[in-house]
């Protein structure tokens, strides 16, 4: 098994992160479903309670580390957020222009390619800044469970965000199927 530095670590989880996780990070740049946005703001309270209750007796954090993870979490967020949205429309430029096959322009994938990797120079210097500030304040093992948690809970998000695009485009009725199986019953046909 091969171990990876903290600083490592901490870049895999910010590449490893999801357009639409900075969506979760920054709710107001959400598109909230009719009549359900009061319910949203409910369940993303209770996320975030949970979320906190969790890092608090996992990490074993006091109340000051707790408040100083908060600030962190506060200022690298939006930071963060605004960066994956940055490339992931860097991305969907890059592949529309490369879907147009031998009429793609080459000077605009070149450019969006070097855009794209100064985006994840950027991303690792964030993640780094990000690293340097959790060592102000947690043990090496608590960064290092800090970064292991959020890693796993970015995995989840992006499991179930993918599993929801693929619901998508199906019929409802398969849809339907899927979700009974998952709950443990039996398939009706």
């Amino acid at each position: 098994m091969r171990f990876f530095d903290l600083r490592t670590l901490s870049v895999a989880i910010l590449l490893a992160s999801a357009p639409a996780l900075s969506m979760a990070q920054d709710p107001s740049r959400r598109p909230l479903p009719p009549n359900d946005s009061g319910r949203r703001v409910v369940l993303e309270q209770r996320f975030r309670q949970k979320n906190e209750q969790f890092m608090r007796d996992k990490l074993k954090l006091n109340d000051d580390q707790m408040k100083q993870l908060r600030a962190l979490d506060a200022r690298m967020g939006p930071r963060r957020g605004a960066l994956m949205r940055e490339m992931q429309t860097t991305q969907m430029q890059l592949q529309q222009e490369i879907s147009r096959g031998d009429a793609a322009d080459q000077n605009r994938v070149s450019q969006l390619m070097n855009q794209s990797m100064e985006q994840r120079k950027r991303l690792m210097e964030l993640a780094d800044e990000e690293h340097r500030a959790l060592g102000k304040f947690l043990t090496p093992v608590q960064t290092a469970q800090y970064i292991s948690y959020q890693t796993q809970l970015r995995g989840q998000v992006q499991r179930k965000l993918n599993e929801r695009r693929s619901q998508e485009g199906r019929p409802e009725r398969d849809r339907k199927k899927d979700d009974e199986q998952r709950k443990g019953g039996k398939d009706r046909d």
